[in-house]
C-alpha cells in the first residue's frame, strides 16, 4: 500500500497545482475577460492624413459601456504612422456616443455630453495633430458650487 499512498498523493499534488493555475489565470483574465471593443464609426480628415475611430467597449453585457476615440496617422509630417487613443470620461451612466468631427485639417473635436463636466481639454499629439474635448453638462448647476459662499 505504501506505492499506492505515494501515486494518490502524486495526483493530489498536481490536481492542486492544476487547479492553482487555473485559478490564477482567471483571476489575471477577469477585468477584461467580459468586455468586447467595437468600433462605433470613423471619421477621416480631409486631407486623409488621420482616421478617427470611435470605439465602445462594452463589459458584462452592457452593465459598464466605455468610449473611447483612436486617432491613426496615415501620412504625419514625418511619414512615419503612428496612433494614439483617447479615453472619454463621463460624469453619468449610461452615457451617450461622444460627437467627433473634424474642425480643420489638422484639430479634432471631441464633444461629450455629461451631467455636470464642463470646459474644454486641448492637446497636441505628434507634430501637427490637435486633439480638443469638450465636455458639455446637462446640468451645471447640479454640482455644489463651494467658491461662492
Amino acid at each position: 500500500m505504501p506505492g499506492f499512498r505515494t501515486a494518490i498523493g502524486g495526483i493530489l499534488l498536481v490536481g492542486v497545482i492544476a487547479l492553482t493555475a487555473y485559478a490564477s489565470s482567471y483571476i489575471a483574465r477577469l477585468p477584461e475577460s467580459n468586455c468586447h471593443t467595437t468600433p462605433v464609426s470613423d471619421l477621416w480628415s480631409d486631407d486623409r492624413a488621420y482616421k478617427a475611430t470611435v470605439l465602445v467597449k462594452n463589459c458584462n453585457l452592457d452593465e459598464t459601456i466605455f468610449y473611447s476615440v483612436r486617432i491613426d496617422a496615415y501620412s504625419p509630417p514625418l511619414r512615419l504612422g503612428w496612433s494614439t487613443h483617447e479615453v472619454i470620461e463621463s460624469d453619468e451612466r449610461p452615457f451617450e456616443v461622444p460627437t467627433v468631427r473634424w474642425k480643420e485639417p489638422r484639430t479634432l473635436a471631441i464633444e461629450m455630453e455629461t451631467k455636470t463636466l464642463r470646459g474644454s481639454i486641448e492637446l497636441h499629439v505628434g507634430d501637427d495633430l490637435t486633439i480638443v474635448r469638450t465636455y458639455i453638462a446637462k446640468t451645471p448647476e447640479a454640482f455644489p458650487n463651494y467658491t461662492n459662499h
